[in-house]
């Protein structure tokens, strides 16, 4: 019986510290992140600025949080055209009702030359009619588009920051 309750306990103890975010690396065309949990991959056609592209997803359910990396490949100057488009599209889904812009960097060392990104703070409404708080932010590299999001009911800065300051460009 004693055996039985330690054993019982011990599971219990171990589940009480087993870690909601469990970092690891994903890459996707060229762009290498941190996700907290391990992610499902997809990819399906979209229109983004009258173009039918190809997305490729990555993501990943951690915290009461969705977490996601995207990517679009375009030809030409396209790129502007689609990352404005991608902005426009996402905030519209989520019905967003206030976002605030504030300036990171892509990589942790801004001295090794990491490039300027606005992540947007945005607060809206699922489809459901609940409220959601995302971080958001595009990058664009050539012809390349990225898209890294989080989506959830209540965000913490401090949980996020690990996405969003590990992002790196291969």
């Amino acid at each position: 019986m004693v055996r039985s309750w330690t054993a019982g306990w011990l599971a219990v103890a171990t589940l009480a510290c087993s870690p909601v975010l469990d970092w690891r690396e994903v890459r996707l065309e060229g762009l290498q992140a941190m996700l907290p949990c391990k992610p499902d991959h997809g990819e399906r056609s979209v229109q983004l600025s009258a173009l039918d592209v190809r997305l490729q997803m990555s993501g990943c359910e951690a915290g009461g949080a969705l977490f996601a990396i995207s990517h679009v490949r375009v030809q030409g100057d396209q790129a502007t055209a689609v990352q404005a488009a991608w902005r426009s599209a996402a905030l519209s889904n989520m019905q967003a009702s206030a976002v605030q812009s504030h300036p990171i960097r892509l990589g942790k060392a801004p001295a090794s030359g990491g490039s300027a990104l606005d992540l947007l703070s945005a607060q809206g409404t699922q489809p459901d009619g609940k409220p959601v708080q995302a971080r958001l932010v595009w990058i664009g590299a050539g012809n390349d588009v990225y898209h890294v999001a989080v989506y959830g009911p209540h965000l913490n800065d401090e949980q996020l920051e690990t996405l969003f300051t590990d992002l790196r460009l291969q």
